[in-house]
């Protein structure tokens, strides 16, 4: 086991040139509030050698750092004021 790791898990790389992983990318994201490829390329690494995965650092960060959608609102609810008619 490294890491903690189950047996039979495997990090995911993100950054083959540095072997930079989705777990290291997501720890430094959470620790320093990293917003930018850029500044995940300084904090980790990922990203410095070919570029190559820098689409792919994006979308971990868009998944990472963008809010959740807002509830579906529920059937049951009445409708609004709006919604009816006079």
């Amino acid at each position: 086991m490294r890491g903690g790791m189950e047996s039979g898990e495997r990090e995911e790389i993100v950054c083959a040139c540095l072997q930079v992983t989705e777990r290291q990318l997501r720890a430094a994201v959470e620790r320093s509030g990293i917003q930018t490829v850029r500044e995940l390329m300084r904090a980790t690494g990922a990203g410095a050698g070919c570029t190559a995965c820098h689409r792919r650092i994006e979308g971990c960060l868009t998944r990472w750092t963008s809010p959740p959608p807002p509830p579906s609102p529920r059937l049951s609810d009445p409708p609004s004021e709006t919604w009816r008619r006079a």
